[in-house]
């Protein structure tokens, strides 16, 4: 099974805002040059976290539109993106987004370094759900073209044998 180009730049689209999201968690934790960080970069930290977390909201707004696009034309997808808003919703990933938000805005860091750990942790298990897709699909492009090599095989094996018939019979 080929994925077509549109699909294939959405679940790419998917992964990449993703991998935004996941990066821009681990960045904003980082802390001036010498280990203690200043008014103006908790500061700045919580305005990255919230630009995250406006980010997190948008990709659940588009996983919510792609999954009652595909609804129709690709149910198996749809399933999925609708299986990784439940997980986010259980997982409380928003809520935990906004939460590190109002932690590094009252000067909570060591608390929101170690509630990041957890949206972390969700935010990579949410990647690797979206990504089954693709694994799933990858699994069974290979199981088709093994099969077509095992039908070349027979081809080729039953033409060796018509002809060492032919040979045995000839002679």
């Amino acid at each position: 099974m080929t994925q077509s180009p549109t699909r294939r730049l959405t679940l790419a689209f998917i992964v990449v805002i993703s991998l935004m999201v996941i990066q821009s968690v681990y960045s904003s934790a980082q802390e001036s040059g010498d280990g203690t960080p200043t008014q103006s970069a908790t500061d700045e930290l919580a305005l990255k976290q919230s630009h995250v977390a406006d980010k997190y909201q948008r990709l659940e707004m588009l996983m919510l539109k792609m999954a009652e696009f595909d609804a129709t034309s690709n149910p198996r997808r749809s399933a999925l993106l609708k299986r990784a808003l439940a997980q986010s919703k259980e997982q409380h990933i928003r809520l935990q987004m906004n939460q590190l938000v109002k932690l590094l805005q009252q000067e909570q860091l060591a608390r929101a370094i170690d509630d990041q750990g957890q949206v972390k942790t969700d935010l990579q298990a949410l990647l690797e759900l979206l990504l089954s897709e693709d694994r799933a699909d990858r699994i069974k492009d290979e199981q088709d073209r093994v099969r077509e090599y095992i039908k070349e095989v027979d081809r080729v094996l039953r033409q060796h044998r018509s002809v060492q018939g032919r040979t045995e019979g000839g002679g």
